[in-house]
């Protein structure tokens, strides 16, 4: 499901940034296309206006040949018996010890009588091309002579600039095609990615959901079998099931009310209602009020709170986060161990640490403690009545919520340390 849609994203993708890109390279091709014909016929217009007013001379562009082909009065080009071409050369242009130039003004001239009823201005010659303006023009040697004088430019320059622009922009086309391809797939993977997760892990929360509740209920259920058999008996007599009934479904309204936690903190609504908290008072009273189940443990703990942290956020948040931690540092400390408790402020970031001794986690299991359901000691699995493996996964959640960072880090049969960085927006 994923792939395929990773597959259409990254197919959306590549079509319209391949379009994109094809029309942006055609309107580059198009524009040097464009200013190239501009320039040749900007050229071809000065050089014949350059020769009317200089009256037959040769106009001062060495890059242009003219011709004058002579024409009858109907405007019909005229012929030699041989067929050739009528002309006459500037005298610039008189090709009078050079056979193979005279040869070629014989064919440019073959070229533009050919060309010039097909409404055409160019023609291509000997692997080169020529471009061509004309006007009517007045020969002084034949007055009595109608003739064009017409301008000839060779553009075969433009042509390959044209040629390797176009071949330069196809290569850089399938170059970019393949590069966005690369990135499309990229992209997608990431934008998929979340997707993905958020899918595994609601399927995770169902699948772990289910079984946390199957074994209750199979108490429950067995309990209430028990219960049908011994209808008859007085109520006094059948309280253990009772019990055992009463104490299983206050488990599963436990989980219920811990995944409902978790669901409200992961979503926005958590973070509606803030207000300014001093941070160290909070702790405080959080610490007093479990100093009962330190002392059971015989747990010392050494608290040193930075005075007038504040921050910016949902208090009861805040004391879910806290609770979490202490709980959880209280719990898995060794008797007569030791848990360190620091919360300052440097620049703009909140720090708060919270370090205690004991068996601690296993280096593999480092990254798995904040996943939902996920229970490093195994004793806890088979304990019922401990807790789900949601605490942190919903400590997570909250410190998240404050664009914030919470990490872990432990050393077996030593000790383990949980660091939160909360952003101050205060």
């Amino acid at each position: 499901m994923f792939k395929e849609l990773r597959n259409k994203f990254s197919k959306i993708v590549i079509i319209f940034g391949g379009i994109f890109i094809l029309f942006t390279f055609l309107g580059i091709f198009s524009a040097t296309y464009i200013s190239n014909q501009k320039e040749i016929n900007y050229i071809l217009r000065n050089s014949l206006k350059t020769a009317v007013k200089a009256e037959n001379l040769v106009p001062q562009k060495e890059s242009c040949s003219f011709l004058l082909i002579y024409v009858d009065n109907n405007g019909k080009i005229e012929r030699y018996d041989n067929g050739e071409v009528k002309f006459d050369l500037f005298k610039q242009n008189s090709p009078n010890s050079n056979k193979e130039l005279t040869k070629w003004f014989v064919e440019i001239a073959d070229n533009i009588a050919q060309t010039q009823f097909e409404d055409k201005q160019s023609f291509k010659l000997n692997k080169r091309y020529y471009a061509y303006d004309s006007i009517e023009y007045f020969n002084i040697q034949k007055p009595d002579k109608k003739c064009l004088l017409f301008s000839i430019y060779d553009y075969t320059s433009y042509v390959r600039v044209n040629n390797a622009t176009f071949t330069f922009l196809m290569i850089g086309y399938f170059v970019v095609i393949l590069l966005l391809s690369f990135s499309a797939i990229t992209i997608a993977d990431k934008t998929v990615e979340p997707v993905k997760e958020a899918f595994i892990k609601q399927k995770e929360l169902i699948a772990n959901a289910s079984h946390e509740l199957k074994t209750p209920l199979t108490v429950i259920n067995t309990n209430l079998s028990i219960l049908e058999d011994n209808k008859d008996k007085s109520i006094e007599s059948q309280s253990k099931w009772l019990n055992n009934i009463i104490e299983q479904t206050s488990r599963m309204n436990n989980l219920i009310y811990q995944m409902l936690d978790l669901s409200k903190t992961e979503s926005l609504l958590a973070s509606e209602k803030k207000e300014i908290i001093h941070l160290n008072d909070l702790l405080e009273k959080l610490l007093m009020e479990f100093e009962a189940n330190a002392f059971e443990k015989r747990i010392e703990i050494q608290a040193n709170l930075e005075a007038n942290v504040q921050l910016a956020c949902n208090k009861e948040n805040m004391i879910k986060l806290f609770t979490i931690l202490i709980d959880n540092a209280i719990k898995y400390t060794n008797v007569q161990g030791k848990i360190d408790i620091n919360l300052s402020q440097k620049k703009s970031k909140i720090i708060f640490c919270i370090e205690n001794t004991g068996k601690g986690i296993a280096k593999t299991n480092i990254d798995k403690i904040f996943q939902r359901f996920y229970k490093e000691d195994e004793s806890y699995k088979a304990d019922s009545s401990h807790s789900f493996g949601l605490g942190l996964a919903i400590a997570k959640a909250i410190v998240n919520q404050l664009n914030g960072t919470i990490s872990a880090e432990s050393i077996e049969n030593e000790y383990t340390k949980f660091i939160v960085k909360i952003p101050n927006k205060v």
